[in-house]
């Protein structure tokens, strides 16, 4: 059957890395972000919209959770757990609870998004542990994503779905400078990195010529390098930002000094995405 097949040819699994366009082949961070500007200067609408029978069902559970009618909500998703390969991408969700704070400080709800498997946040006003909640639900996952006023995620698999409804997204702890998640009306904020047990911080310039500024993979012991997960202050701080940028006339998300140099700097490193 299927399954058997997929088990098969799981080990032969193959993403394609390069796409063809009219002017030529195009790798995918940078075909990805071309997509992407493009629907947006045609003013198309987001590619998803959520079903108003969807829409419905989700408001009883929240009355359920104590969000009154009209609340609005932000959307977590840490990723975790054990992964061969991929564990840089990981991140600690308690990391994230001043950042959650901030949201409810300002009036909303903060929805941890996840599975019973992920580490349990504190009970805290306003923080809604999701993950272990009894409702979930695939159909509540969609209806969160596409309903919160932004979402805070990492470098995993929930972190294009709320985009596709033209949610707003922070990329949080991403390990890889060099590839850089697009989406409209999106922020990201990179982990450092440090050499060996070493504390201070190698300068971007420095880092866009080493491997791991351009893999999610394990980092080979040999490479001696650690990668320092974002602080509690700077996820706060990111918040902070995405408010800033809601609240701006058209949404708007232009880079400031310190990003354009930042932009550069990539650039020059040959940076995509």
């Amino acid at each position: 059957g299927s399954e058997e097949l997929r088990r098969v040819l799981w080990p032969l699994y193959e993403r394609p890395e390069m796409f063809r366009f009219h002017d030529g082949p195009v790798d995918y961070w940078s075909a990805f972000t071309k997509v992407d500007d493009e629907w947006n200067r045609q003013l198309r609408a987001p590619l998803l919209k959520l079903r108003e029978s969807d829409r419905a069902q989700s408001e009883p559970i929240f009355r359920e959770w104590g969000m009154p009618e009209g609340s609005w909500f932000v959307c977590f998703h840490i990723r975790e757990g054990a992964h061969r390969r991929r564990g840089s991408e990981n991140a600690d969700p308690l990391t994230y609870v001043s950042a959650m704070k901030e949201v409810v400080r300002r009036g909303g709800f903060a929805i941890r998004m996840g599975n019973p498997a992920m580490t349990p946040l504190p009970k805290l006003k306003g923080v809604i542990d999701y993950a272990h909640a009894e409702q979930r639900a695939d159909w509540l996952d969609v209806a969160l994503w596409a309903q919160c006023k932004f979402f805070v995620g990492t470098n995993s698999g929930p972190l294009c779905v709320p985009a596709s409804f033209g949610v707003p997204t922070l990329s949080t702890n991403v390990p890889h400078i060099g590839l850089v998640p697009s989406m409209r009306n999106s922020m990201f904020i990179p982990k450092n990195c440090a050499v060996a047990s070493g504390s201070e911080v190698v300068p971007f310039s420095t880092l866009l010529g080493m491997p791991v500024a351009w893999t999610s993979a394990k980092q080979p012991a040999k490479d001696k390098v650690r990668l320092i997960d974002n602080s509690p202050d700077e996820l706060c701080l990111a918040i902070i930002d995405m408010f800033a940028a809601l609240q701006a006339s058209e949404h708007s998300f232009g880079p400031n000094t310190q990003q354009l140099i930042f932009d550069q700097i990539r650039s020059n490193a040959g940076g995509i995405g």
